[in-house]
């Protein structure tokens, strides 16, 4: 389809010239060309990795055809593209050229959504290059007009991107925070292709972190996601990262496997980086093994087809690796060529940074220019405006036509008036009986979760207590009984009675642990929630790995006791019913919203024909009552990840006020 459509302009292209000189409709068929230009704009997007200089070419064209008008939105997307193709190609002043003539349309337009855009873009180029400080100002930067523009949903690949920067500077706390930020945007927004890419990107961090083992567990999560969603070059990318891990491991002939299955879906795809990046992958290990021509022969492949799209990241990254092969098999002279040709290539793009903050001083007093004009121009308007209004009051106070009119206007909106209000009491009064339907229902859920808890309590006092007492009364009364017993059987008597108090008195402590944890009085929610965690590892059936982050940031205690509570009923279920061996919790708060992450390796279950149990049941409905909410996802077979997220920006008093004002 987008060999098809190349072909469809360059014809357009000739016999537009053609006709122009032959007939006045010309100018028809040229303005039927801009009328489907969003189609081609779509194929040219999707030549961009296969085939770069041709999507280029699609794009200059339909421009050229649409006059370029410096005012239009549409001149705003195909710079930007224009830079991304030059981005792809590793040609990165290009890139930052298209990039900061979009930024300057955007700031005339005062649009930030294409400000946003344009901004994230000038950031990946400053991350390609290396220039990770320029790049981490764009993406804040770009978050603050997403912000104006009231576009929360695209703050995911933003957190994804500062993920990357930070990862790129070894500060993997941070990079994995922004991650999590990230994975929760794209999950409030049931986005399966971010957060395939998230995964991804967690899984290379943790192989930078040498922990290949979990680094392959988020990397099979990531593949999952990518074959649910279709995306084929998600995929690939995804496949060459489990390479490289296996590779890690000195699993070599299974790395193989996966840079062969990527390499076959790059092909397909026409994706030339995966191409490139699934050859290099295969060249590392034949070399790894030993076999030099082999690995030769793929390398050269790689370079080719790098040379081929023009990108000098991938060529130099190329020219590295053949330098490697040559370096081991004993032929130093073409090993040092390949590694000059890799260090000019290199040196090439590091050294754009001076050109890059040039550009970014640029942009920064064009906006300021731009937006001074743009003020100026607006209180000329509003001059020319009162003027116009004041004209305006005087032909009024003439024409008593125009008078009536306005009584009849006047009457018409008070009358939509009542209309409106009428229909405002209606939806109120609506929402007051789903409100109190809410209330009722949950009110019914407590008294439920009560009722149980006070039949378990009571089961354990008859059960456990009980037999205790029991048995101390029946002791006590043997004494009473027979004062002419031995000694040595008094003294057996008298233990087993003491024995029995002791256990009556731990068992009553179980139970006051069960119906209050007095560990939250004893030491904090993280200390306590290790505790916990620590008890599980001690039984060597199930590996935890917790990971706790700013719990200092919460004071309130029935939020912590929420936690707390909800900790220990998932990690009961999972020992219970998941048939797990690994768990990995997580529990991080800011100071706007805590998170509970709770993730095992089980048996999984269908979600739509599971009931929930009273523990369950009874945790969901504290967190509702704080405003909280509960995801889960899992399915048979795969294991279970459930997600917790408690608002924590309002004291108890304010959720009370909060609660009155929306039942009135």
């Amino acid at each position: 389809m987008a060999k098809f459509s190349i072909l469809v302009v360059i014809l357009m292209l000739f016999m537009g010239n053609a006709l122009s000189k032959q007939n006045p409709f010309a100018d028809h068929q040229t303005k039927q060309l801009i009328i489907d230009r969003d189609s081609i704009f779509a194929d040219a997007r999707a030549l961009i990795y296969s085939q770069p200089d041709s999507a280029h070419k699609i794009i200059q064209f339909i421009r050229k055809h649409d006059g370029e008008r410096p005012d239009s939105l549409w001149n705003i997307r195909t710079l930007n593209l224009l830079g991304v193709i030059k981005d792809v190609q590793s040609v990165y002043d290009s890139a930052l050229y298209y990039y900061y003539q979009a930024y300057t349309a955007a700031a005339e337009l005062e649009n930030h959504e294409q400000l946003g855009n344009t901004s994230n873009n000038i950031g990946l180029t400053h991350w390609h290059t290396g220039n990770y400080k320029d790049a981490l100002d764009h993406f804040f930067n770009a978050l603050d007009h997403y912000d104006k523009a009231d576009l929360l949903e695209t703050r995911g690949n933003i957190h994804n991107n500062i993920g990357l920067i930070y990862a790129g500077l070894d500060n993997f706390k941070k990079a994995w925070e922004h991650y999590n930020l990230a994975y929760s945007n794209y999950f409030q927004e049931d986005n399966l292709h971010g957060i395939g890419a998230v995964l991804t990107n967690k899984g290379l961090l943790k192989l930078t972190q040498e922990q290949p083992d979990s680094a392959m567990h988020f990397m099979e999560q990531s593949i999952a996601y990518k074959q649910d969603s279709g995306d084929d070059y998600g995929l690939c990318i995804s496949l060459e990262s489990k390479g490289r891990i296996q590779f890690s491991q000195n699993a070599i002939d299974s790395a193989i496997a996966s840079f062969e299955e990527s390499l076959e879906l790059a092909e397909s795809l026409g994706y030339s980086h995966g191409i490139v990046r699934a050859k290099r992958g295969l060249a590392t290990v034949y070399l790894e093994k030993g076999t030099y021509e082999i690995a030769l022969d793929l390398a050269g492949q790689a370079l080719a087809s790098a040379e081929e799209i023009d990108n000098k990241k991938l060529t130099y990254q190329v020219h590295e690796t053949i330098s490697e092969i040559h370096e081991a098999s004993g032929n130093f002279n073409q090993s040092l060529a390949h590694y000059k040709a890799a260090t000019t290539l290199r040196n090439q793009s590091i050294n754009t940074s001076r050109l890059h903050q040039v550009y970014d001083l640029e942009i920064q007093r064009t906006s300021k220019k731009n937006l001074q004009e743009i003020e100026q121009l607006n209180q000329e308007k509003e001059i020319q405006q009162l003027h116009l209004d004041q004209k305006d009051i005087e032909l009024r106070r003439k024409n008593t036509m125009i008078v009536l009119i306005i009584v009849v206007f006047v009457f018409i909106l008070t009358g939509g008036y009542f209309v409106y209000n009428s229909y405002r009491h209606r939806q109120q009064a609506n929402l007051q009986k789903a409100y109190l339907r809410n209330k009722e229902y949950r009110s019914r859920a407590a008294i439920e979760a009560e009722l149980q808890e006070r039949k378990r309590i009571g089961q354990e006092l008859h059960d456990g207590l009980g037999q205790m007492l029991s048995v101390m009364r029946l002791n006590i009364g043997v004494l009473k009984r027979k004062k002419t017993l031995d000694p040595e059987k008094q003294t057996e008597l008298y233990n087993a009675t003491i024995q029995t108090v002791d256990r009556a008195f731990r068992e009553v402590r179980n139970i006051s642990h069960n119906l209050a944890p007095a560990i939250l009085s004893e030491m904090s929610l993280e200390q306590a929630v290790k505790s916990l965690t620590k008890q599980i590892n001690q039984s060597n059936q199930v590996t935890v790995d917790l990971e706790t982050m700013g719990l200092d940031n919460i004071h309130d205690n029935i939020i912590e006791t929420t936690i707390y509570r909800a900790v220990q009923e998932l990690t009961n279920n999972a020992l219970k019913h998941s048939m797990a061996d690994q768990l990995f919790i997580q529990v991080i708060s800011d100071k706007h919203q805590a998170s509970v992450l709770v993730e095992d390796n089980g048996q999984g279950f269908d979600i739509h024909t599971y009931h929930h149990g009273t523990g369950l049941k009874n945790i969901q409905t504290r967190i509702e009552n704080l405003n909280g909410t509960l995801h889960m996802d899992t399915r048979e077979n795969r294991g279970s990840i459930i997600q917790i997220f408690i608002p924590i920006n309002n004291t108890i008093h304010e959720r009370e006020i909060n609660k009155l004002n929306g039942s009135r």
